[in-house]
């Protein structure tokens, strides 16, 4: 009986510490069966997540398999709005950062007691709160953050002797003119000081350029109950609204009449010329890099900050995709759990960053990054980002761009195309 004892005990102890041990259960309150959920996103590999699904899968989300399907951007939202009709739509799938309130409906917000507002605002820069919480609620998760930056010619700046990067946009008008050339015979310009200026027709995300250089002129861009813009309010120091100042100062450089004239929507595409060496500075995100590389291998750049009207205020604008979680989803908990433990670890969030080569979202994994050859000014800019809660990022997006193009073609003056547009948007709100 004294040998029996002894083998009961050593069975009971290998079956805790064995046995037990290589099969985690989870947290109290979610489903221990197994559980199928169906990923979607446009830009990001497999290779992204397959680390974190592994680890998720061998801790808290014990059983749960998740299957990642990559979509083709240019198809994306229309085959999800479709998916998501049919009932037969992914549990967890991206959205870009500006599309939040127009799928308000189409999501399920992190539980309260899972992910609280605090933990966001503790975890995550001012645009990420911005752009992804509604009322206290979280929408969606985000695994980078990324920001609009100054490409720049190391080249043409040396020949211009020109030492540093602008900091400011009167630094940026100076080296705009030194770095312009013009054909004597013809005054068509051979090329342009900046891709900037233009439409969206011509330069790349010109809609975000535009809203960033409004905020940093001081434009608030919805009133405080943030359920309508007010572009036309706000006096600044030239005497005029705010975002008419800077709607007349970036449409400048697309004048022909006035001495900031280096660009126009025939000249070409912002990211062909700045590639090709015609176009010696352009503003863009960190995925524009590669992009660059692939059209010219041989192409000497940099990346700065984005100028600043005020250094002291510093502004600059994101552009970022984040993962929500379907209301028709039949594992909602479990979808916010797996988004939590990828987002918030620095683990796995460092993993995502390293593997996707994307400037970071979480503020741990931003200092660190802050000196990162390739993603080092992007993380830099992150606490300085700052965003606008829109009713409809595309609609607006569409708004914005006629805005432009309406100053641009003189069928509109500033003032009249930012109430224009300042209508069509607070009508998207109402609607």
């Amino acid at each position: 009986m004294f040998f029996l004892g002894i083998a009961v005990f050593v069975l009971i102890v290998f079956v805790f510490f064995v046995i037990g041990k290589g099969t985690p259960t989870r947290p109290p309150g979610v489903s221990q069966e197994e559980t199928e959920l169906v990923m979607w996103g446009t830009f990001d590999d497999i290779a992204n997540f397959e680390p974190s699904f592994s680890a998720f899968a061998a801790g808290e989300g014990a059983g749960t398999k998740i299957t990642y399907v990559k979509k083709d951007a240019a198809t994306y939202e229309r085959d999800l709005i479709n998916a998501l009709a049919e009932g037969a739509g992914p549990d967890i799938f991206t959205i870009q950062n500006t599309w939040v309130l127009k799928y308000l409906r189409k999501v399920s917000p992190a539980p309260a007691a899972l992910l609280s507002l605090k933990e966001m605002e503790t975890a995550f820069p001012t645009a990420i709160i911005q752009d992804l919480t509604v009322s206290s609620s979280t929408f969606a998760m985000p695994l980078y953050l990324d920001t609009l930056a100054l490409y720049y010619n190391k080249d043409l700046f040396d020949q211009a002797a020109i030492a540093y990067p602008p900091k400011t946009w009167a630094e940026f008008v100076t080296a705009a003119a030194k770095l312009k050339r013009v054909d004597t015979q013809t005054g068509v310009i051979t090329r342009a000081g900046a891709a900037f200026g233009g439409s969206a027709k011509s330069v790349n995300r010109a809609t975000d350029i535009i809203t960033m250089l409004m905020m940093q002129y001081g434009t608030r861009m919805t009133n405080p109950g943030k359920d309508s813009v007010s572009l036309s309010g706000g006096i600044g120091e030239t005497g005029k609204p705010t975002a008419e100042a800077a709607l007349d100062f970036y449409t400048r450089f697309a004048n022909p009449a006035t001495p900031f004239y280096t660009w126009n929507d025939a000249f070409a595409n912002s990211i062909d010329a700045f590639s090709d060496g015609r176009a010696a500075m352009m503003l863009g995100y960190s995925y524009h890099d590669a992009i660059i590389k692939a059209k010219n291998p041989f192409l000497n750049f940099a990346v700065a900050r984005a100028p600043q009207q005020d250094p002291e205020q510093s502004f600059t604008f994101p552009n970022y995709w984040a993962y929500t979680v379907s209301r028709t989803s039949k594992h909602p908990d479990i979808a916010w759990r797996f988004l939590k433990f990828m987002g918030l670890q620095k683990s796995e969030a460092g993993k995502y960053t390293n593997t996707a080569q994307k400037p970071p979202a979480l503020r741990s994994l931003v200092e660190e990054y802050a000196n990162d050859p390739n993603l080092g000014i992007f993380a830099q800019q992150a606490f300085v980002a700052r965003s606008w809660q829109s009713p409809n990022g595309p609609e607006v997006e569409t708004i914005f761009s006629d805005m432009l193009e309406s100053v641009l073609n003189g069928r509109l003056s500033a003032r009249e195309a930012i109430s224009q547009a300042e209508q069509k948007i607070n009508a998207l709100f109402s609607r």
